[in-house]
């Protein structure tokens, strides 16, 4: 429970850093996707029910705070969940090119499952995808490493804290 209000908190904070910050550095369209990046984490290092529970909160908080369509990121990212926990029985997050290969690949997955679901909801309207998903996946790839750092950080603070409460 502690660790799902963690990332809660943190959504909000990559989402707000997303929103003011970044918007100056990043073009328009091309920010990282952090919520993408916390969700592939939590792929290799959660159990099932614990991980689509906290995707799919993680996908309404970025639809919320970037007013898209409630429900399209979450149904993204809970598959995007579901293919990196079944792919952390088979490989190891231990390497940098397999983070940083893994969560391109993941962007890019999300991009084009959000795009059909928008493409289905807002009756086949033209909604602008490749101009984005592309560059937005190298640079979410690009700032994952530093993500992964800052989330095996919060964790393992939580953990010694957690031992430390029940002694």
């Amino acid at each position: 429970m502690k660790i799902f209000l963690i990332y809660l908190i943190l959504s909000a904070v990559f989402l707000t850093f997303n929103a003011t910050f970044l918007q100056i550095i990043f073009p328009y369209g091309i920010l990282p996707d952090f919520i993408l990046i916390m969700v592939f984490y939590l792929g290799f290092h959660r159990r099932h029910i614990e991980g689509v529970i906290t995707s799919f909160f993680l996908g309404l908080i970025a639809d919320t705070f970037l007013s898209g369509v409630v429900g399209a990121t979450s149904f993204g990212l809970i598959f995007v969940f579901a293919i990196t926990n079944m792919l952390s029985n088979k490989m190891s997050l231990d390497a940098i090119p397999i983070k940083v290969g893994g969560v391109f690949i993941m962007a890019l997955l999300k991009a084009n499952l959000v795009y059909a679901v928008l493409r289905i909801l807002l009756f086949n309207k033209d909604v602008p995808f490749y101009a984005f998903a592309i560059p937005t996946a190298i640079t979410t790839a690009l700032v994952s490493p530093l993500v992964f750092n800052l989330l095996e950080r919060i964790e393992k603070f939580a953990v010694k804290k957690e031992a430390f409460s029940r002694k």
